[in-house]
């Protein structure tokens, strides 16, 4: 716990609350708590299309690949896959 207080930003998982009695220590004690997607957002020096949800990822990027053609213009992928139970 002392090690959070002592941070200067916390990255905190998607699955921890906010509310978690850690995370509300340090946010009390004056830390930054962000989630990976606003680091990446704030890091990234590139344009960002995020294709994301439960449906259409496949048919959207698809898509996306032959719409950018025409335009000229270039992209990179990350693909991030949910988790199987």
């Amino acid at each position: 716990m002392i090690r959070l207080l002592a941070a200067d930003l916390i990255v905190a998982s998607p699955g921890i609350a906010l509310a978690h009695p850690s995370l509300s220590a340090a946010a009390d004690a004056g830390v930054e708590i962000v989630g990976d997607i606003e680091l990446f957002c704030r890091e990234a020096q590139a344009p960002i299309i995020a294709i994301t949800g439960s449906n259409g990822k496949s048919t959207v990027t698809t898509r996306w690949a032959r719409w950018r053609k025409p335009l000229e213009l270039t992209s990179a992928w990350a693909a991030i896959s949910a988790c199987r139970r």
